[in-house]
């Protein structure tokens, strides 16, 4: 705590409680200085929002913040479902793939595929998509001559651990807008390839590689739906930009050493830190490709577009900066913006929260927001928690429904800033008319707020919506200290989970400006890191591994990095004490 208190940054404070009209009862100096500072804060932030995109008078072509909100309505119909989103990259292909090295009927792999790998056992069969430009009669006869081999990371082919995989099968030949054909065949894995994750090598006619995609299977020795338990990280927010691709690198080293290796890995959004920007994708995949662990990705607020009056992009005519950045991500990852998966007995649902919001919400003192969910998502949601699972469902987006800004806040109110827009009350509504019907562990995991927090379910029978999720608190643990397994509430089912950034400290969580103590845990934002998921049917463990970003004038000094050398070995950690 600083000399005048805990000074968190003033457009945060719940106005509500600090009246406009002053009285003559004793005032604290906080409060004093909260009084005189709200309409400063609130209108220099009016005037950076109508700088970056509020104005009406900006452009599409200007590179300010060019087509936040109505522009970005235009992409709402693609982004609800797997296949929705699929007919947009049909749509544009050339614009999306225009520029890659497209050979011999144009096949572009796309899954699986960095950011959505396929997890398979080994003597089954391996499903692989394409998008082509051929005729509806050449892509049949190019999928006779594709063959499929597996390599382990950075190992040549042939050669040791590369598996030839068996004869191609053609599923099935569909024509998308603009006469793109989705192809999709299987091959069989051999039943003498090793467990572990492999690069897929697309071959044609046994000769000419098409192209290796990177830490796109993972193979098992059984089938993913009766493995128990598993562990899973759970990792968000790595921002990947020149600034911060060391700091990224050095969570990328520590995820490949943990022990026993986690069974894969979901990143929820902001991966980059400007969509748009080529060259910050550039970055991201050369990192993630370095990843032992499968990747599922879904786009965050900044894979669309940061809006920031330092930043100027330039799209084509006729074309958004969000879709600029939805296009790179669509290149760089893959086109599935809403996309399921099944392991261990758990369905996984990917949900895309959209773009950011200020513009919209800051008339309602409303700030760092993103879109939200559309009525097509919800109804996709709705029909995804219906469908039958052995254990449970998680879902996994980027924004979350509901965020504080002080740990000390133990109320139930679903917070002001930093939570998705449209949809956040049919969403939560849905989470828990789900689990009244079946009784199932349910999860939704998100980022985008750069600290932790675990919400379960509360007063769901009352009349207070607010209350139906309630925050959990607990014990920070300091810096240098291993990270412990924290017993989730498997009695309060629904869960919402949120994540530290990969590389963002977060000042607003840790003390105040001043940073006093640099605390590390559960609901603290000091350093930066990711979250290691062990679950046994409905039982959730969770650990927290967090790194120093830097010190301050108040603050224990800590070099860049610092943990504890023996975090790596998961089955050692200790329980959390409470």
């Amino acid at each position: 705590m600083g000399i005048l208190g805990p000074l968190e940054p003033l457009w945060i404070r719940d106005w509500n409680a600090v009246p406009m009209v002053a009285t003559l009862a004793p005032m604290s100096l906080r409060a004093l200085v909260l009084r005189i500072c709200r309409p400063l804060a609130l209108a220099l932030a009016l005037m950076s929002a109508c700088l970056v995109s509020a104005c009406p008078s900006t452009s599409s072509t200007s590179g300010l913040g060019a087509g936040l909100g109505p522009g970005f309505a235009r992409l709402a119909p693609y982004r609800i479902s797997a296949t929705a989103s699929l007919r947009y990259a049909a749509m544009h292909f050339d614009a999306i793939y225009g520029h890659l090295p497209l050979r011999l009927g144009g096949l572009q792999p796309i899954r699986p595929a960095l950011g959505v790998p396929a997890l398979v056992q080994r003597g089954t069969d391996l499903e692989v998509a394409y998008l082509t430009r051929a005729t509806h009669l050449r892509a049949h006869h190019l999928a006779r001559g594709l063959t499929f081999r597996l390599a382990r990371a950075s190992k040549p082919c042939p050669g040791e651990g590369c598996y030839r995989l068996g004869p191609t099968r053609l599923v099935s030949r569909t024509v998308l807008p603009g006469g793109v054909v989705h192809l999709r065949v299987r091959a069989r894995i051999p039943d003498l390839a090793a467990a572990g994750l492999y690069d897929l090598i697309h071959q044609l006619n046994l000769t000419i590689q098409l192209q290796r995609v990177h830490s796109a299977v993972r193979v098992f020795r059984r089938a993913p739906s009766d493995i128990r338990p598993f562990t899973f990280v759970h990792l968000t927010d790595t921002h990947q930009s020149s600034a911060r691709n060391e700091r990224f690198g050095l969570v990328v080293r520590w995820l490949n050493r943990l022990r026993p290796r986690p069974d894969f890995a979901v990143l929820t959004g902001d991966v980059v830190d400007l969509g748009p920007d080529d060259s910050h994708w550039t970055l991201a995949t050369q990192e993630l490709r370095k990843l032992q662990i499968p990747l599922f990705v879904v786009p965050g607020n900044h894979d669309y577009y940061r809006a920031s009056i330092l930043t100027r992009v330039r799209p084509p005519a006729g074309v958004t900066v969000q879709e600029m950045g939805l296009r790179n991500y669509i290149r760089y990852m893959h086109p599935f913006l809403a996309y399921r998966f099944r392991f261990a007995g758990y369905r996984f649902l990917a949900v895309d929260t959209g773009a950011g919001a200020t513009s919209r919400s800051l008339w309602k003192g409303r700030l760092i927001t993103t879109n939200g969910l559309s009525a097509g998502h919800l109804a996709d949601i709705r029909r995804f928690l219906r469908t039958p699972a052995s254990v449970g469902h998680v879902l996994f987006g980027h924004a979350p429904s509901r965020a504080r800004y002080s740990v000390k806040n133990r109320g139930c109110k679903p917070g002001r800033h930093a939570t998705f827009l449209a949809g956040r009350a049919s969403f939560e509504a849905a989470l828990l008319t789900s689990w009244r019907r079946r009784n199932r562990p349910i999860v939704y995991l998100s980022g985008h707020t750069h600290w932790s927090d675990v919400y379960a379910r509360g007063d769901d029978h009352g009349q207070d919506n607010d209350c139906r999720f309630r925050p959990l608190s607990w014990r920070h643990r300091h810096m240098g200290t291993l990270p412990c397994w924290r017993r989730l509430p498997h009695a309060r089912f629904p869960l919402l989970i949120t994540t530290q950034s990969a590389t963002r400290h977060n000042k607003l969580r840790s003390g105040g400006l001043l940073q006093r103590g640099m605390k590390l845990g559960d609901g603290a934002g000091a350093g930066f890191g990711f979250r290691v998921v062990h679950v046994r049917q409905n039982r959730w463990l969770s650990a927290a591994f967090r790194f120093t970003h830097r010190t301050s004038t108040m603050a224990r000094r800590h070099e860049a990095g610092f943990i504890h050398p023996r975090s790596g070995a998961l089955l050692t950690l200790p329980a959390c004490s409470r």
